[in-house]
């Protein structure tokens, strides 16, 4: 075979040249989709400015996504004396995704549209960590109802993907540790992928909610970290508009920087760690502490919105200790933005004055000047969103 030496210093075959070219025109034509996604309808003018692709290269990909009918045509809006406008949509109904919400506390599974709405969801909740066997026949079981009862989708599922609270070997659908579930060691890919035949994808959390907040939003910054606070802390730091995940990909466990000598002993060994002193254990334990009573986060922001002492007062310390956390991330990454997510969210009236007071006393001053704290406005969607997204661009709609 014949080789092109002068291409990036490095022989290149025309056979891998050919891939290359191949897979950079499938790249585009996945973020042509995405953006069609994004927008909901957009024309193909407006594509042009939205992604900067040429107007041949726009035509060209639309007409491949129409012809595998991953997108449909309508018309809509106001003619400027020729014919109405033609706008793109999704089509919604083609493909059908299988998305699993596990939390400490409650396993959700979704039936997603290739649009990613919500077309079922069904729910386990329980008042103390679900075990790995409840979770797994959960699934099983939901998802074979789930597949029985709508049969004309079953051959239209892109895959199924997992977003945990935990470290994990996404290579190998391993459950490394999850500390708050207190699962080791758990291939629940293996176990599941026994039953079912499409493909299966696992994530961890804050990363998924990560990727739904990359794909999903209409962000003004390629850089930031995604900061999800449940009963522990976990981060998704997109740098240059992509996940980073670290040699080991697990970057991203800023819950086990130490913000304390003193703290509460963590899980990790160590003691202070940020989730220690920033999560929602920290909240519903210091409760107890001072109060005597158990309670959870929902009933602690229902007394602080009447006004209880104790409730905001420990609030505000709470957004003290997340703001604390959030000082290292600006220190230490300087990202445009900081988006904070999680069953914490909620409390945000009563816990964004401390936080941003910390970050602002304690962040070098050029970091802070240029970065923007926010709260996530998907809720508790961002992890579905981010895991649909996933397993759209692991498929072969577009090759």
């Amino acid at each position: 075979m014949n080789t092109i030496n002068n291409l990036t210093g490095r022989g290149i075959t025309l056979g891998n040249l050919y891939t290359t070219s191949k897979s950079l025109g499938n790249s585009n034509m996945l973020d042509i989709f995405k953006t069609i996604h994004i927008e909901k309808e957009i024309s193909r003018v407006e594509l042009v400015d939205k992604t900067c692709y040429s107007p041949g290269t726009i035509s060209n990909h639309v007409t491949t996504l129409l012809d595998k009918e991953l997108i449909l045509e309508q018309k809509k809006g106001i003619s400027q004396g020729g014919r109405k406008p033609i706008y793109l949509k999704v089509n919604a109904h083609k493909h059908f995704i299988l998305a699993v919400k596990i939390e400490v506390k409650k396993v959700s599974l979704y039936l997603l549209d290739l649009d990613l709405n919500v077309v079922e969801l069904v729910e386990k909740q329980d008042n103390k960590p679900i075990s790995y066997e409840n979770c797994l026949n959960f699934l099983s079981t939901n998802i074979s109802q789930m597949l029985a009862k709508r049969k004309d989708i079953k051959d239209k599922i892109l895959g199924l993907g997992i977003s945990v609270p935990a470290i994990i070997n996404r290579e190998e659908g391993l459950i490394e540790i999850a500390p708050n579930l207190k699962w080791y060691k758990k291939s629940i890919l293996q176990d599941l992928k026994n039953k079912y035949d499409f493909p299966f994808y696992l994530e961890n959390d804050a990363k998924a909610g990560a990727l739904g907040e990359k794909n999903r939003t209409k962000g003004d910054t390629n850089n930031f970290v995604y900061v999800l606070i449940n009963e522990g802390i976990g981060c998704g730091i997109v740098i240059n508009g992509e996940l980073y995940r670290g040699s080991n990909d697990n970057a991203g466990e800023f819950g086990h920087v130490k913000i304390d000598p003193q703290g509460p002993n963590c899980h990790c060994g160590n003691s202070g760690c940020w989730e220690t002193l920033a999560s929602v254990n920290y909240l519903v334990n210091a409760w107890e502490k001072h109060t005597g009573e158990q309670s959870n986060i929902q009933n602690i922001y229902k007394l602080a919105v009447k006004g209880k002492k104790e409730a905001c007062s420990l609030f505000g310390k709470l957004g003290e200790n997340i703001g604390a956390g959030i000082v290292s991330i600006i220190n230490g990454l300087s990202p445009g933005k900081i988006i904070i997510n999680g069953k914490i969210v909620q409390a945000k009236p009563f816990i964004d004055k401390s936080i941003t007071k910390k970050a602002k006393e304690e962040s070098l001053q050029v970091a802070y000047d240029n970065v923007k704290i926010e709260y996530s406005k998907l809720l508790d969607k961002a992890e579905v969103i981010g895991i649909g997204y996933s397993i759209i661009e692991r498929s072969r709609l577009f090759q």
